[in-house]
């Protein structure tokens, strides 16, 4: 036995204080691939597991995951056509229309790939939708957000609406800057 813990996508080291295989996420999760907690267990959590993590910013991942995930549950189920996302952006933010394309932060996919973790109305909520400035579309919208998805869906092939919702917000601050409007 190696004393080495099996945790979903890649296995820890308590000797080392280290994962021994990079992270699948790459570099979203951190600039060190094998770091666990930024070898800081003791203070750092990770939101996504309950377990520690390399994320300095973690506590506050995790109170924007338990934000997002109340924001959704207020999403009344509806009986109309949810379908209009871009409609209900642009009727909460009207000076942005025909500046921005409509992405949605947990990707419409999610409600194919993880069956009953969310609700039609709540990925289609203005609490899920963010604007992409026009001009950045392609490069963030097309390639940069899907990368990140693509990863995540490899390395959580069951995962839970909490780490959804984190990855989400993972995002978010990554390219949250990019975002009409700012979050």
């Amino acid at each position: 036995m190696t004393g080495w813990y099996h945790l979903r996508a890649r296995q820890y080291d308590p000797a080392t204080g280290r994962f021994t295989q990079a992270d699948p996420i790459g570099y979203a999760g951190g600039g060190n691939l094998y770091a666990y907690a930024g070898n800081n267990p003791a203070t750092l959590t990770d939101p996504l597991s309950g377990r520690q993590s390399n994320h300095g910013s973690a506590r506050l991942i995790g109170l924007r995951v338990r934000e997002m995930d109340a924001l959704l549950r207020q999403v009344p189920p509806s009986t109309r056509k949810t379908h209009d996302y871009a409609g209900t952006f642009f009727k909460a933010h009207p000076e942005l229309y025909g500046r921005v394309e409509i992405h949605h932060a947990i990707l419409q996919a999610v409600l194919h790939k993880y069956p009953g973790r969310f609700t039609s109305a709540e990925i289609h909520a203005l609490p899920n939708l963010r604007g992409i400035p026009l001009g950045r579309r392609g490069i963030v919208h097309d390639k940069l957000i899907p990368k990140q998805w693509t990863l995540f869906y490899r390395a959580y092939p069951y995962a839970t609406r909490e780490q959804i919702i984190a990855n989400a917000v993972r995002i978010d601050g990554r390219y949250g800057g990019e975002f009409l409007p700012r979050r």
